[in-house]
């Protein structure tokens, strides 16, 4: 989130960090290994004292502008797990190998605002060297997303092992490459697509050809596939995800009747509303007019994949369905003064009835808070898995490129707090029902998530809601 706009994490450079933290005071076990074959598309090398300055300055730049810099990994830890990588610069490095010792301390903030990335010209190289088809993860599983030739592997399939390496352990190791806001394990994951074809390619280098271990749907044999590699907008082009990730609102605001009569799904896939926000206020207006008409008493809120936007935004929202006028903010924050005062609930065609949220990993910065708000007021029920944002993110970012290396980092400066208390800043939100599709649901086009909330529509079943 910056002062005017929370930055969306669907970003078109690559996004790279890397390792979590181990308890407080102890450093992190790192599963990286930054000698390992990177893809050299700049073989410039750069000389240890250039690197160990760049490095020097890298960090000078996160803990003089970042707000919280030692949140989640205390000062002591951080200098401790910094003076270990700064130990491995002790050659002339290229760019990728040098990057891979460089991410981590930048994940260390665990901030989805403050990342570092590649440079644009070290990809350059459109040689075909890319691991060729799209992936769907889940836990610890990836499975074979829709591809151009289907007939190599079929869809669905679970990948054992790419070139005798376990899946298990490429998902370890690329979330140890992936950020995500405080200790959310479904934001690492739902971040997967927006970063696998260069982290892998970064991890685990450029390759000839691709050994692929699979099972079939509906089977138990372990096939093997031999595959060619595609050129980088190729592997771009193919669809990464995760499970909870593949049923979502879709791009479009809407609102459908469901096949129930007295229930409704109003799907909202951003709040990036910045430059017309007349057109999101629109929609929420004819919305909430066509949900009272109707008499609706029940509405599924579809916030799945909604990666955040304008607070402002999110407050309108916010004001059709609170029962009560309450703040937004903690506090007055420069752009949002009115945010930090009581937002009124609207005075037409507010929604009183029950209300379900569906949720996952890919609910990110603004939607954490919106998410947050409604939980604390206890004023719906959420249904699918734990949110990748907080009720509080840090933004207000600004965008430098490091010396000699040219390195991207984004660094927040500002921490944006939701007004809430007793919520935890360590995980998103938490489901009141967790659902997860399975990849059966996914090939059957069944969305699971939405079904159980459709189902606690019918039933009129109730939550037992936490105190404050």
């Amino acid at each position: 989130m910056k002062k005017y706009l929370l930055i969306d994490m669907i970003i078109t450079t690559m996004i790279l960090w890397s390792l979590s933290f181990g308890p407080k005071g102890e450093s992190p076990i790192s599963l990286i290994n930054e000698k390992s074959s990177v893809i050299a598309s700049s073989p410039k090398m750069f000389s240890e004292e250039i690197l160990r300055s760049n490095f020097e300055e890298l960090k000078n730049i996160l803990v003089n502008n970042h707000p919280a810099p030692y949140q989640f990994t205390d000062k002591e830890a951080f200098e401790k797990f910094y003076y270990e990588q700064l130990k491995k610069i002790d050659r002339p490095m290229s760019l990728g190998e040098y990057f891979l010792i460089t991410a981590p301390v930048v994940e260390a903030l665990h901030c989805g605002h403050t990342w570092i990335s590649l440079p644009d010209e070290f990809w350059n190289n459109e040689e075909e060297m890319f691991f060729p088809i799209g992936l769907i993860f889940s836990g610890n599983k990836a499975y074979t997303a829709p591809f151009g030739d289907r007939n190599a592997i079929p869809q669905g399939s679970e990948i054992i092992t790419i070139n005798k390496i376990p899946v298990t352990g490429i998902i370890e190791s690329i979330k140890r490459l992936v950020n995500s806001d405080a200790k959310s394990k479904t934001g690492k994951l739902a971040n997967f697509g927006h970063t696998f074809p260069d982290l892998f390619a970064i991890q685990y280098g450029n390759h000839d050809s691709y050994e692929v271990n699979f099972i079939p749907p509906g089977s138990t044999k372990v096939q093997v596939q031999v595959l060619k590699p595609v050129s980088r907008k190729a592997a771009w082009d193919n669809p990464i995800g995760t499970l909870s990730g593949s049923f979502s609102g879709g791009g479009e605001l809407r609102v459908e009747n469901s096949n129930s009569e007295n229930a409704a799904v109003m799907s909202i896939p951003t709040f990036g509303y910045y430059d017309n926000r007349q057109k999101f206020y629109a929609f929420l207006d004819s919305a909430f007019e066509q949900v009272h008409k109707a008499g609706i008493q029940n509405l599924i809120l579809d916030l799945r994949n909604n990666s955040g936007g304008d607070p402002i935004c999110a407050s309108r929202l916010l004001s059709y369905l609170e029962r009560q006028a309450a703040p937004y903010f903690v506090r007055t924050y420069e752009g949002y003064e009115a945010l930090a005062q009581p937002i009124p609930v609207s005075g037409k065609n507010a929604f009183a009835g029950k209300l379900y949220v569906l949720i996952n990993g890919g609910c990110f910065s603004t939607t954490g808070h919106l998410c947050a708000l409604l939980k604390y007021s206890r004023r719906a029920t959420f249904v699918g898995e734990e949110t990748g944002g907080t009720y509080e993110c840090n933004d207000d970012h600004i965008k430098l490129q490091t010396s000699a290396t040219h390195l991207i980092l984004n660094v927040a400066r500002t921490t944006y707090t939701a007004a809430v208390k007793g919520l935890s800043r360590e995980t998103g939100i938490i489901p009141d029902f967790p659902v997860e599709p399975t990849i059966g649901d996914v090939l059957a086009g069944q969305d699971a998530v939405k079904q159980f909330a459709m189902k606690l529509c019918d039933s009129g079943q109730k939550m037992k809601l936490p105190s404050k």
